[in-house]
C-alpha cells in the first residue's frame, strides 16, 4: 500500500509545503508560497500529482482544512484522505513533521529567511540534497532515491540544481 505524508509549515517569509512517500522517505514534492490559501494547496497538490507515476492509496495530511476539498479534487475520490493527522493523533504524520524540523535546523544558522525568493531557492535545493545526497540512518545509510531505485546516471551537482527548478521528473543528463 502506497501512502504519502503531507504537511505545510511556516518559515518567517513563506509557507513550505511537503509531500513524502512513507516507505522510501522520498520527498516527492515541495512548494514555497507566500500565502496558505486554497489556491496554494491546490497548486502544491497538482505539482505533486505531476511528479508521480501512480496515485497512492492514501494521503495523510495535517489539520489544514484546505486539504479536505483539494486532495479529492486533484487525486480523485478513490484515494483515501486521512486529514487531521498529528504527533499524538491516531493517524500520525511524524515523518513530514520531522522533515520540517530538519528544514528549520538548516535555516537556523542562516538566521532564518529574510526574502521569499532566496528562501524558496534554498528549499528547492534542500529537496535534491534530502533525496539524493543525505544518507538516512532509518534507511540503513542509504538515500531515499536509492531506496526508491531512482537513478540519475552520472549526475552532477549542476544537474541536480537544474532539476530543482522544474517539477520533479527524472531524466536530466549531465
Amino acid at each position: 500500500e502506497i501512502e504519502f505524508k503531507c504537511a505545510d509549515s511556516y518559515y518567517k517569509v513563506m509557507w513550505q509545503w511537503n509531500l513524502m512517500d512513507e516507505e522510501t522517505r522520498f520527498l516527492i514534492s515541495t512548494l514555497s508560497s507566500k500565502t496558505r490559501r486554497l489556491e496554494d494547496s491546490e497548486e502544491f497538490l497538482k505539482k505533486a500529482k505531476f511528479s508521480i507515476s501512480q496515485n497512492p492509496e492514501r494521503i495523510v495530511t495535517d489539520g489544514l482544512g484546505n486539504y479536505k476539498s483539494r486532495v479529492p479534487k486533484v487525486f480523485g475520490d478513490e484515494l483515501i484522505h486521512c486529514g487531521g493527522a498529528g504527533i499524538r493523533a491516531a493517524r500520525e504524520n511524524n515523518l513530514v513533521e520531522r522533515l520540517h524540523g530538519t528544514q528549520r535546523d538548516r535555516a537556523r544558522p542562516m538566521r532564518g529567511f529574510s526574502r521569499f525568493k532566496s528562501a524558496s531557492i534554498l528549499m528547492q535545493g534542500f529537496q535534491i540534497y534530502y533525496n539524493f545526497v543525505k544518507p538516512h540512518s532509518f534507511l540503513g545509510g542509504k538515500t531515499p532515491a536509492e531506496i526508491a531505485q531512482i537513478e540519475l546516471p552520472e549526475y552532477s551537482f549542476k544537474c541536480l540544481l537544474e532539476l530543482s527548478q522544474e517539477p520533479f521528473k527524472i531524466g536530466c543528463m549531465p
